[in-house]
């Protein structure tokens, strides 16, 4: 089975690093002042069809951890109807 670090980052949909965001964020606060340029970072490290799921929707994610679960729920989905379609 491929581990993450086996995938190159452009085929991979949620980066691994996406949880460790707000970790990150802490050690560098004046790189991410706050949780909307968090959002905003976090969204171009998607890939589009991530993205365009994660950024829709009645209410924009507005913290890294519905961003994240956003992200992580589309890849789901995505990959669903990918093996479906196989």
């Amino acid at each position: 089975m491929p581990r993450a670090t086996d995938v190159p980052p452009w085929d991979n949909p949620v980066p691994p690093v996406a949880p460790h965001i707000p970790e990150l964020a802490r050690l560098c606060p004046e790189l991410i002042p706050n949780e909307m340029k968090k959002v905003r970072r976090m969204m171009k490290m998607f890939q589009t069809d991530i993205a365009k799921q994660v950024s829709t929707g009645s209410r924009p994610p507005t913290l890294v951890a519905d961003c994240i679960s956003r992200a992580i729920r589309a890849e789901y989905w995505i990959n669903q109807d990918r093996e479906a379609r196989a």
